[in-house]
């Protein structure tokens, strides 16, 4: 079994086997060009189930029903397929499969929920059969779950549930869940993890996120611009209008993922009312500027110690991507994207104001021992460019803790797989 595993998730809109083998030699190819050793993939529309051998990949299908737009397929590599148990088509929305891994068996679940447009009876039925698929996993074993990009009960996301993982710690069972999810209603939580749980979110200065949202989808067509610069003098004019990019993107974005709808975005009562919804519901709000600071209120939220907290950036930003912003232009965008800013700036004093003289001075240990790490692992930002050197000293899904006396480097393995000293 090798040290590190490559999964991704895919809607690919439509293959078929019959019709256009070719589409899906291409999507196999691609997959074996960025080395990847699981593909999870919505929207297959390959009819029936079965298995399909594809360049170095292996691919399980299921569509039981022919509905248009629905199928999910997982692809595995000649590796990962050496790992591979059995499987189990549930329906053309859910399919189930097990493997071998050194800790545990794992069962990967890839799942396509259904749009908001389904019937009720439909997304009833769904949920109904993705808690039976979940609840049929052993409890001894590890269960990962991959939404696609359907609708997770009323917003398009995707997310990831991890069940039962590192089943044994000091001898003990541990058992958690954990739902990773795009947008926030609280009702989506308390249906898969009880009533009881653990929440928190992030927030980043909304214009800084704005910017770096406009780069990283490309949204100039979109809004009809050439540039960020023209986006900025058409918005300054009043001619931008109020749609979301695919639905989903655009004005106010921290906001409207967690739930604000956009036609309050300009009253001043429901903004207020809406931060002290989410006041109660959050038991930490991070802020991305005060990152070191905000993991060690995580820390203590969770009651783990500095050494479990390392991390890595991933795709850092090349600076010629980033668009400079003026004073007169954040201004403009700050007015613009006034609910944003008044959440940002609420739990930004909220978490300084919580800041104690311990927290700092652990926020700037934090900082050496990721320096330590960082240097230990040659590595400041994760870009995912692997080389085969890097492939080798990162872990992206299996993880194996490092046993040793030494604090700082008792999780160095979750990202660093050399051993230290």
């Amino acid at each position: 079994m090798k040290d590190a595993y490559r999964i991704e998730f895919w809607n690919f809109g439509t293959i078929n086997p019959d019709t256009q083998l070719g589409q899906i030699n291409i999507v196999m190819k691609t997959l074996d060009k960025y080395r990847i050793d699981m593909a999870a993939l919505s929207e297959t529309r390959i009819p029936q189930f079965g298995t399909l051998e594809c360049e170095n990949y292996n691919v399980l299908y299921s569509e039981k029903e022919r509905i248009k737009a629905d199928g999910v397929a997982l692809s595995l590599s000649g590796a990962v397929n050496k790992c591979h148990l059995d499987w189990e088509p549930i329906s053309d929305r859910i399919l189930r499969a097990r493997f071998a891994t050194t800790q545990a068996k794992m069962t990967f679940m890839a799942v396509y929920a259904p749009t908001n447009e389904s019937s009720d009876s439909d997304k009833d039925a769904f949920y109904q059969s993705l808690s039976d698929a979940t609840n049929e996993v052993h409890s001894h074993g590890c269960l990962w779950i991959s939404y696609f990009y359907g609708n997770f009960y009323d917003h398009v996301t995707e997310s990831i549930v991890f069940k039962n993982i590192d089943p044994a710690i000091d001898g003990k069972i541990s058992k958690f869940d954990i739902l990773v999810k795009e947008t926030w209603k609280i009702n989506d939580f308390e249906k898969m993890l009880g009533n009881e749980f653990v929440s928190l979110t992030i927030l980043r200065n909304p214009v800084k996120q704005f910017e770096s949202m406009f780069a990283y989808m490309d949204m100039r067509h979109f809004y009809n611009v050439s540039s960020f610069k023209k986006f900025l003098d058409k918005l300054e004019l009043g001619a931008i209008k109020e749609e979301r990019f695919m639905h989903l993107y655009g004005r106010n974005q921290l906001s409207f993922s967690l739930g604000l709808e956009p036609k309050f975005f300009d009253n001043e009562t429901a903004i207020e009312s809406f931060i002290n919804v989410i006041d109660s519901q959050f038991q930490l709000v991070m802020i991305s500027e005060y990152f070191d600071e905000s993991v060690i209120l995580l820390k203590n939220l969770i009651g783990t110690h500095i050494g479990q907290m390392l991390y890595v950036k991933q795709l850092p930003r090349k600076k010629e991507t980033k668009h400079e912003v003026t004073d007169k232009q954040k201004k403009i965008l700050e007015k613009w994207l006034k609910a944003d800013l008044r959440l940002y700036e609420a739990f930004k004093m909220k978490l300084l104001n919580s800041l104690t003289k311990k927290t700092k001075e652990e926020a700037r240990i934090l900082q050496q021992f990721n320096a330590k790490f960082q240097t230990f692992c040659e590595v400041s930002a994760l870009d995912f460019s692997f080389t085969k050197n890097h492939s080798e000293r990162f872990g992206l899904i299996e993880i194996q803790l490092i046993k040793s006396n030494r604090y700082v480097f008792s999780v160095l393995s979750v990202f660093c797989l050399n051993t230290y000293l």
